[in-house]
């Protein structure tokens, strides 16, 4: 029995039937086909290259997306080891740092990240927000290193996350202070 490579048939049908196909001009073989010494048509490689240009179209979205993805988990982690920490400071001191201004790292925490995804910035907050409460934060400002989040608000509760405009927000405690107006903690 022949290969799907060979032309060689055995058996009388078999021969009939490759007559009967190099008469009507198809040809399985590629050495009857005539046309297979001159390469590929244009509009063969034209739409070779338009499937491909489609599939890179409908790849190149997700992984962006993938990407982001990626490096929000990254920052996600980053936030969550310096909260411990934030958690830690206050259990020991009986109080949280001080607000600070973005990247500056709060007093005595030593696990402040060097470096973030898009060498983005991460903001420390610490705000009385009105009624005899006060809220700690971290914010990561995403993407685009802009800051897109009111100031002196709760935005997420503690220990979750929450997502303003492309800013990660990650609430650290909600406790009572002196302070009565709303402003940065000092």
């Amino acid at each position: 029995m022949g290969t799907a490579k060979s032309c060689e048939a055995p058996g009388r049908w078999l021969q009939t039937l490759k007559r009967l196909v190099r008469r009507s001009g198809l040809s399985a073989c590629r050495h009857h086909d005539q046309r297979s010494a001159q390469g590929f048509t244009l509009i063969e490689l034209l739409v070779v290259i338009a499937i491909v240009g489609i599939l890179g179209a409908i790849a190149y979205p997700a992984y962006l997306n993938f990407s982001r993805k990626a490096a929000y988990a990254a920052a996600k982690h980053q936030m969550g080891i310096v909260a411990r920490e934030l958690r830690t400071i206050e259990f020991e001191k009986q109080s949280y740092p001080a607000d600070t201004d973005p990247n500056i790292v709060p007093t005595g925490v030593q696990t402040w990240p060097n470096s973030l995804p898009y060498n983005s910035t991460l903001d420390y907050d610490n705000w009385a927000i009105g009624n005899g409460l006060c809220y700690v934060q971290l914010a990561f400002w995403g993407d685009k290193n802009e800051r897109h989040y009111a100031d002196f608000v709760k935005h997420a509760e503690p220990g979750t996350f929450a997502e303003v405009e492309g800013n990660l927000l990650l609430g650290i405690a909600i406790y009572n202070c002196s302070q009565a107006n709303a402003g940065p903690v000092n």
